[in-house]
């Protein structure tokens, strides 16, 4: 994280998407971060394409 992101984290509770996080797996992705209700940082995961087309009403 940047300087950036760690204040952005400290003074709005929320970084923007940041890119390069990996997984256990070590496969990359992109995320937000923002402190729970215990303050531990935990990830947002952006909305995908996907995720748009799922939520749309079927006739």
């Amino acid at each position: 994280m940047s300087n950036g992101d760690i204040r952005d984290l400290l003074t709005k509770g929320e970084t923007g998407v940041i890119k390069g996080f990996n997984n256990k797996e070590g496969k990359a992705f992109s995320a937000s971060v923002t402190f729970d209700a215990d303050f531990n940082t935990v990830f947002v995961f952006p909305e995908t394409k996907s995720d748009k087309n799922s939520k749309r009403k079927r006739k």
